[in-house]
């Protein structure tokens, strides 16, 4: 299997996101979790985007005559004395159910995008973060009120195999900047992350080069390229 193919390294992290990679292949997954820093934005941006639709869910608990009349459609009132085989039945059909939804939630969501609306997103922080020559490499959104921060690629940015770009808060306090993950390079990717601090306490951001899979220390350890401010101290 190619783990490089774009479209296939996107498509597991959200089955992984949405819980329908099992098995040997989700152990794979994990493992390459681990070490692929350009995968762990992809699964990061997988849980933001579809988080919000889980704690929209409402559980329902279906009248009984609803499994009453799967069981008769599907021949199973015969095993009723008995139930258990009914029972087993019933979970795997429940089972089944819950798996395609999933399915036909991902397809969606893989042929249609990740729609941001749905996250209910609302950007009240809009920065872009400028290369020398004035030409906006990245475009960062942020929603203060949920603390969480779109980072999308606006040109490809070429580094070498052991280096990596990782982005940071810039807090008002003059305290060490917080580390908000690595930084999308391919024109067009987008990275989301949930800050663990108040975006509020924050001035800007700032994007450092770093060694391949972020710094080592929690804090930067290479020098500042990108720096943009987005409230005045």
């Amino acid at each position: 299997m190619n783990y490089q193919n774009e479209q296939l390294r996107e498509a597991l992290a959200a089955q992984y996101v949405l819980g329908t990679l099992r098995g040997s292949a989700r152990l794979r997954f994990e493992r390459w979790l681990n070490q692929d820093p350009d995968l762990q934005n992809r699964t990061g941006y997988w849980e933001q985007a579809l988080q919000p639709l889980a704690d929209q869910v409402v559980p329902v608990q279906p009248p009984s005559r609803v499994w009453t009349s799967i069981q008769t459609r599907l021949g199973m009132q015969a095993s009723l004395p008995g139930k258990s085989q009914a029972t087993s039945r019933l979970h795997w059909l429940r089972g089944a159910w819950v798996s395609f939804g999933l399915a036909a939630l991902l397809v969606a969501v893989l042929v249609f995008g990740p729609a941001e609306e749905v996250t209910r997103f609302t950007p009240d922080i809009e920065v872009a973060l400028q290369n020398e020559l004035a030409q906006p490499v990245w475009k960062v959104d942020a929603d203060s009120s949920k603390d969480t921060v779109v980072v999308s690629t606006v040109r490809n940015v070429r580094l070498p195999d052991d280096k990596s770009l990782e982005l940071w808060l810039v807090l008002e306090s003059g305290e060490p900047p917080i580390s908000l993950g690595l930084m999308p390079t391919e024109q067009g990717r987008k990275y989301v992350v949930k800050s663990s601090t108040p975006l509020r306490e924050g001035i800007g951001f700032a994007v450092s080069l770093e060694p391949r899979g972020g710094s080592p220390t929690g804090v930067a350890t290479g020098p500042i390229l990108y720096i943009q401010t987005y409230r005045e101290t």
